[in-house]
């Protein structure tokens, strides 16, 4: 396998996992050519595999693949595949993650990087020696009102960050009726909302405030009653949590809150962050993804303004502003900045390692919530 690639290779594309997540992946490639002019190679959907053979082969007819693999393992074995999706149930991305970063894959994975920072850890143990382009799957840096705020972050547009505020709601549990799945389970998640959708917010907060040092959180069960299987009668306890909130000491001095639910009426995919500091402030909310907010301290009179940041960032090679930003296009954006990365056989951003200290910050939330007081997160990546 070339390592560094060639613009304008063809390249083969194995995924392991193929459910909601793993079709969003597959419709990202499909959407390359649509959304951006030049793209860094040609790529092949050669193999996909799942946790059964009939699975498989539907997920092969269905994402248009080359073959259904019988074993996730052979896609990490076939030398003709340079890049791989890890797109499973938390539980099972390290044992595939460990084995793809030893065969020197392309790899490209959803978060958390695993189900634990144990997990994490060991994953982040083989980065020294990895031969390959690895990047986690965190759409939401790449709307082009993320990618203006972090670069504004970056310039020092805010001063010194006083205090910072996030949430992401969702409504998708609140309905008891709907069934048990792995992502109600310990086991299989890890955890609940906090190692779900807490990447995300923690990402986000992290790029534009500065580290998280100390978290002070709790975590909830609000619904301990799910049906078992749709449309049946039997109900089960989910062990993983669908609330949580946190205070937050930022390691720059200042401080913050954040909430994670899968239980707020009300709520589709909404994430929002707001941070002030001593030479402005900026908020986002991935419902309106087409549009940053700023306040300029230095022009308080001129009150806020909203940027169009659409069609001017983060790539002129991106089609234009008029056409609508939505979830799916933060995938696709976030897609093309690993080929890219692969291609040119240089480090991706955000990438493996910035999933360790994603799952340290993951991690503190859940030791706070149990130990009912403040907890560091822990800097140790490996």
């Amino acid at each position: 396998m070339n390592a560094r690639g060639e613009v304008g290779m063809r390249r083969r594309v194995g995924f392991i996992g193929f459910g909601f997540i793993g079709r969003v992946h597959a419709f990202a490639y499909r959407a390359l050519p649509f959304h951006y002019e030049r793209l860094p190679g040609e790529y092949e959907l050669a193999a996909v595999a799942t946790s059964r053979p009939e699975t498989a082969e539907a997920a092969r007819a269905r994402g248009g693949f080359t073959r259904a693999a019988r074993d996730w393992r052979e896609i990490i074995e076939d030398p003709s595949i340079e890049i791989v999706h890890i797109a499973t149930p938390n539980a099972l991305h390290r044992e595939a993650l460990c084995a793809a970063i030893d065969a020197g894959k392309h790899i490209y994975c959803e978060k958390p990087l695993a189900a634990t920072l144990d997990g994490a850890r060991a994953v982040g143990a083989k980065l020294a020696s990895y031969r390959g382009t690895g990047q986690m799957v965190l759409q939401n840096r790449f709307f082009a009102a993320t990618v203006k705020a972090a670069e504004l972050a970056r310039e020092g547009f805010l001063g010194d960050v006083l205090c910072a505020r996030g949430s992401y709601l969702h409504s998708g549990t609140l309905d008891a009726r709907k069934p048990l799945n792995w992502k109600s389970t310990v086991e299989l998640g890890g955890g609940g909302v906090v190692n779900d959708l807490g990447p995300h917010l923690f990402d986000l907060l992290e790029l534009l405030a500065g580290p998280i040092a100390e978290v002070s959180a709790a975590t909830r069960i609000s619904l301990p009653d799910r049906r078992v299987a749709v449309g049946g009668a039997e109900t089960g306890a989910p062990t993983a949590e669908d609330h949580a909130v946190a205070l937050l000491r930022l390691a720059g001095g200042g401080a913050g809150t954040a909430e994670v639910s899968k239980v707020a009426a009300g709520t589709l995919d909404e994430l929002r962050i707001a941070v002030h500091g001593t030479g402005g402030a900026m908020r986002f909310d991935l419902m309106a993804p087409s549009w940053l907010d700023v306040f300029d301290q230095r022009r308080p009179d001129e009150g806020w303004h909203r940027l169009p940041a659409v069609g001017n960032y983060p790539d002129k090679n991106a089609i234009g502003g008029k056409n609508s930003i939505g979830w799916v296009r933060g995938h696709i954006a976030c897609l093309y900045n690993f080929l890219c990365a692969a291609a040119e056989g240089r480090p991706a951003s955000p990438d493996l390692a910035a999933g360790v200290r994603l799952q340290a910050v993951c991690d503190a939330v859940y030791r706070s919530a149990a130990a009912g007081s403040w907890c560091a997160v822990e800097e140790r990546s490996v």
